[in-house]
């Protein structure tokens, strides 16, 4: 798999098989459903991509939309490469990997693949860098409407995943629509912004969480439960427990 990608707007050819939904995901603390947004918060090397990854190959249609050079190989069955890559193609997984090219080409490249995933339904969408989009290419609002209008597609909803380094740093909006929340040890300042979004147990758990094990805490917004672990690299299964409130106090 090659890790230069020359990046093109996604056609609707592109997403010729339209996905039917998925079922629950099995191996994780809480149903993942399908519409069930979810929220990766950490910094920079706390696990976030290694805990996408393992997520993301649980789903069968799945948009990966790459802002940055890394050597993470995603589970994807196929890349837009270019009009050859996609002739008598019919995809299952989509990888989009803007390079180094002005920001509005980025923008409206982006912006397609957000909005043909949301047309169709039935998607999930991760995205690798919120801020980046948020804040850098302006698809706020876009991000918005489709986390709002997704839960509606009642046959095929959409089911987006965004991850950033900080919860301060992605609109208050985005992160209250996540039905998951998943974050590492954050700053105290962070963890502040954290709780207001779910729960001060939530933000304060934060705080204790290993960041040598790459431990992070789970918060299912539905049953306010937290759930506190790692991911098990040579199981491949998640390793954790439920979180009862005096462990935090």
């Amino acid at each position: 798999m090659s890790s230069l990608i020359s990046l093109r707007p996604v056609r609707p050819q592109d997403l010729a098989e339209v996905p039917q939904p998925d079922q629950s995901l099995d191996g994780t603390p809480f149903p993942w459903q399908p519409g069930d947004h979810l929220s990766l918060i950490g910094e920079t090397g706390s696990g976030k991509s290694t805990l996408a990854v393992w997520l993301i190959k649980q789903r069968r249609y799945v948009v990966v939309l790459r802002t940055k050079l890394d050597d993470i190989v995603w589970p994807v069955q196929a890349i837009v490469r270019s009009h050859l890559a996609m002739k008598n193609l019919r995809l299952d997984r989509i990888e989009l990997r803007p390079d180094r090219k002005p920001v509005d080409r980025r923008r409206a490249e982006l912006w397609a693949a957000y909005r043909l995933a949301g047309l169709q339904g039935g998607w999930t969408v991760y995205t690798d860098e919120t801020w980046f989009v948020e804040h850098r290419l302006g698809l706020t609002l876009e991000i918005e409407d489709l986390l709002t209008q997704g839960r509606s597609q009642d046959s095929r909803p959409l089911t987006m995943a965004l991850s950033a380094q900080r919860p301060a740093r992605i609109s208050r909006f985005i992160l209250s629509q996540a039905t998951h929340v998943i974050a590492w040890n954050v700053e105290p300042r962070e963890a502040k912004t954290l709780a207001e979004s779910t729960s001060e147990v939530f933000g304060a758990l934060t705080q204790t969480l290993d960041l040598e094990r790459h431990e992070f805490a789970w918060f299912h917004r539905p049953s306010k439960e937290i759930w506190r672990g790692t991911w098990d690299q040579a199981t491949d299964k998640l390793v954790g427990h439920l979180v009862v409130v005096e462990e935090v106090a």
